[in-house]
């Protein structure tokens, strides 16, 4: 018995292309993969650009503003951007600066062997207004000494805004004297019936007395 062919003559040619095909294209691939150009990694990292990055501060801007009676700030990083090491290295001088008055004030630092100028703008607020004697000075330790002297010498005085006498609620120093003789600032404050809060900061200088 004479089996038929289940495929004409057109089935069979378009079988016949279609597996051609397939094996061109895997072949194709293949040839492409095997000769694919492999780039080498390249890294982003930049000796140089880490060079300046641990080398160099940058001043954040030109100027910077305060209240008037509120913290100045002597930390460079309030300033300045850069590494840990590099901001510790900056020498910053705001002598010029009077937080007590309004205006614009010429501050100063270096790093290295480079200069720096910036300007602090004290503006005025509802913040109370302290005032002292004696911002800074020497104070020789004796035996009768105590901090209550040292309170009185610094000679500070606190109003509010209304003008009302608010020293009593100055807070910040400390209940006895220092038990190492050196300079030691005072951060002090005073906050109002409003909220509103007027630093200032002492400076004293604490030496021993000679031969007692």
């Amino acid at each position: 018995m004479k089996i038929k062919n289940p495929l004409n003559k057109t089935e069979k040619a378009i079988l016949i292309i279609g597996i051609l095909l397939l094996i061109i294209v895997i072949g194709l691939g293949f040839f492409y993969s095997s000769n694919k150009k492999v780039e080498p990694y390249v890294s982003n990292y930049s000796e140089d650009k880490v060079a300046d990055d641990t080398n160099e501060v940058v001043l954040k801007q030109e100027t910077f503003a305060i209240q008037r009676n509120g913290p100045l700030d002597n930390d460079p990083a309030e300033f300045f951007d850069g590494s840990v090491e590099n901001l510790e290295q900056i020498e910053l001088d705001l002598d010029d600066v009077n937080t007590s008055e309004e205006g614009s004030y010429k501050a100063t630092a270096k790093f290295k062997d480079t200069d720096y100028e910036f300007t602090i703008v004290v503006e005025e607020s509802q913040n109370p207004i302290l005032i002292a004697e004696n911002t800074s000075f020497k104070y020789l330790v004796g035996t009768y000494s105590s901090i209550e002297e040292v309170i009185e010498i610094a000679g500070i005085t606190a109003t509010d805004i209304d003008g009302n006498d608010i020293t009593e609620d100055i807070v910040g120093w400390p209940e006895s004297l220092p038990t190492t003789y050196e300079e030691t600032t005072y951060k002090l404050n005073v906050t109002d019936v409003y909220g509103n809060i007027g630093y200032i900061n002492i400076t004293v200088d604490y030496q021993k007395v000679i031969n007692q």
